[in-house]
């Protein structure tokens, strides 16, 4: 295994470097890559604030402040995973031909290796789950949100980030999904039925702050990181007191802590990919939003095996 071509900041002008994650390698070349980096600059199906579009490079650029070793995991992961920067993929504005244009992407990129992409709105997510169906078949999810995000149409219209998982369930290519963190608002007691009768774990708020991060991670450990799962954090899972450059901010949320810690609590040995969606750069303040995304990316490399 080649180690990453990485240089920790003492090393680099973290204010000059090249706009890659973390400075690593950009690169079309990925056979070789433990894990590939892509961003996806798609936000056509937003409902409230667009802007997601910016985030990939945002958290491109704010990612140079991390350095090679996370405080708690104490693993040197550079130097023992590579990670390639792929870059972004071409979307259109169009969002049925961008769908099927990230998917088939994706499954283009798919290889040995893992990826971690940054959107974009959630809508992605739908994609990239149809692109690793192909080459894994049915796999487990994980869905950090402040959403059920399982509404048949959002403004009229069956794709778009309010409508993303319904879709995914619809079509069977999903085995055991959580929803962690859901305290948003819906718009009739009966939007929960469908996820009832799917049989999808919900994990609201209320549940996560009384049980607490070790709990909960334990649970999902069990339940659902035992086989291969794909793990998407919609940024607006954290309170918007921590992470304020979002489409549809929730208050009260989990803390930048509280997800950091809940992810560094995870067990890493099945996970095949993973997305952070709906940061808005437009909206941030000191882009705290988009560097708490850089490092929740960080903290998924350091947890890899």
């Amino acid at each position: 295994m080649k180690e990453t071509n990485f240089k920790i900041p003492i090393d680099f002008q973290t204010y000059s470097s090249s706009n890659t994650i973390f400075g690593v390698e950009y690169s079309k070349e990925i056979t070789d890559a433990d894990v590939v980096f892509i961003g996806i600059p798609f936000d056509l199906s937003t409902s409230y604030r667009s802007g997601a579009r910016f985030a990939p490079s945002k958290i491109r650029e704010v990612s140079r402040i991390i350095s090679g070793v996370d405080f708690f995991i104490r693993r040197e992961i550079f130097k023992e995973i590579t990670l390639k920067d792929f870059g972004d993929i071409e979307v259109y504005y169009d969002i049925e031909k961008s769908i099927k244009k990230i998917e088939n992407d994706i499954y283009g990129i798919l290889g040995k290796n893992r990826i971690i992409i940054a959107g974009g709105d959630h809508l992605i997510t739908y994609s990239v789950l149809k692109a690793l169906n192909k080459k894994f078949g049915k796999i487990n999810l994980l869905d950090l949100d402040a959403h059920i995000d399982s509404w048949n149409t959002v403004n009229h219209n069956s794709l778009n980030h309010g409508t993303w998982l319904r879709r995914t369930i619809e079509e069977g290519i999903l085995k055991n999904v959580y929803q962690v963190g859901i305290r948003g608002s819906i718009y009739s007691s009966k939007d929960l039925e469908f996820l009832k009768n799917n049989n999808i774990n919900i994990i609201d708020i209320r549940k996560f702050k009384n049980n607490g991060i070790e709990n909960i991670a334990r649970e999902i450990n069990k339940n659902l990181c035992d086989e291969r799962f794909y793990l998407t954090i919609d940024i607006d899972v954290v309170d918007p007191a921590y992470a304020p450059a979002t489409g549809i901010p929730e208050p009260g949320g989990l803390s930048s802590f509280e997800i950091m810690e809940f992810l560094r609590h995870l067990d890493f040995n099945n996970f095949i990919g993973g997305d952070i969606v709906e940061v808005s750069p437009p909206y941030d303040v000191s882009d705290i939003t988009s560097i708490l995304a850089a490092n929740l990316f960080f903290i998924m490399l350091s947890k890899l095996p």
